[in-house]
Parts: C-alpha cells; structure tokens; sequence
C-alpha cells in the first residue's frame, strides 16, 4: 500500500475517485472509498468520527480496506498474502469498481 500511496499518479487517481455512500456491509464496490480513507490517513494521519487527528500515528487502520476485499476480519486478514496477490487482488477490485462507476 505504501508503494502505491507513493506513486504520485496512483495517489491522485485514488483521492479523485467518487464518494459513495457507506453501508453496513462494506464491498468491493466500497474498495475506492476505503483506499481513499487509507491513503488519506497515510497522507494526515487517522481521524476520528469527528474529523479530527488526535495525534499523528505510525500505524494507518486498514480494516474498512480489508472488508472491502471481502476478506473477513479474523481469518483472512492475519493469513499471510504474497504481495503480488494482494496488490493483483486489490487493484483488480478498484478496475472493477471504477468501471462500474461505484467508486
């Protein structure tokens, strides 16, 4: 995530894609939103419900991202996952959701 978050191109692609509204089962439909969120807090560090930064952190939430791949929060996310997989998994999903055009 960081490599791409770097990627200047990418980044900017990502902090443009649509908001949608949030629902109460995240999909890979909601991948757009929830690698902007993380990308966001890479970038400000993670806010709170309010929209305020308590503290910069050095660790960045990625739960909402990891739900939006489907994967569940207990099993899948701590199985470890190739780095190759992951990124094929994850920008697969946000192709698939840009098309769709659900962010």
């Amino acid at each position: 995530l960081q490599a791409l978050y770097h990627t200047r191109p990418f980044r900017e692609i990502v902090y443009n894609i649509p908001d949608q509204p949030s629902t109460d089962q995240p999909s890979k439909t909601q991948i757009g939103n929830a690698l902007k969120t993380v990308f966001v807090n890479l970038n400000f560090g993670n806010f709170d419900g309010n929209g305020v930064v308590p503290a910069l952190s050095s660790v960045v939430d990625t739960r909402e991202l990891v739900r939006s791949f489907g994967w569940d929060d207990e099993i899948d996310a701590f199985q470890m996952h190739d780095v190759q997989e992951f990124t094929r998994v994850l920008l697969d999903a946000l192709e698939k959701s840009l098309a769709d055009g659900q962010g």
